[in-house]
């Protein structure tokens, strides 16, 4: 018989190594100081052939991150999209969905920055408030998805 179970694992890849996951949740990627956590788990994906990974995170600090070359191979795709706010790329083993602000887009205007943000309890209030409290560049990236 087949048991499934959930498992918080710590981000280290030499613990990583001899898993078979079935489903592997990445949080916040653009905090990982390399690709090694990412390896590990996305390699021992071919053990289990249908199993899945799901990248959860905010920007990254730039394209040569692993968050951001995930992203541009995710760009190369032959299906990408963007509506509004959203992107969806998806390709046969790989599929993005972004949500960022344009890069000329007025970010003083919290409604711009709210569209970016599918929680429904990022509020244009709450994003005025950080605006005010966190550098440009910071908000840029935690709160505009750029």
């Amino acid at each position: 018989m087949f048991t499934r179970h959930l498992r918080t694992l710590a981000a280290e890849a030499r613990l990583l190594h001899g898993l078979k996951p079935s489903l592997a949740i990445i949080d916040e990627m653009h905090a990982h100081p390399d690709d090694e956590v990412y390896v590990a788990i996305r390699t021992a994906m071919l053990k289990v052939p249908s199993s899945k990974m799901i990248v959860i995170s905010s920007a990254g600090q730039g394209a040569d991150s692993l968050l951001g070359r995930l992203r541009a191979r995710a760009f190369a795709q032959p299906d990408v999209v963007r509506r509004g706010t959203f992107t969806d790329a998806q390709g046969p083993s790989l599929r993005l969905l972004e949500w960022s602000v344009d890069e000329d887009a007025d970010i003083t205007d919290p409604l711009v920055v709210e569209r970016a943000n599918p929680a429904s309890w990022i509020t244009a209030n709450g994003l005025r408030e950080q605006m005010e409290a966190v550098p440009e560049i910071a908000f840029r990236r935690f709160h505009c998805g750029q």
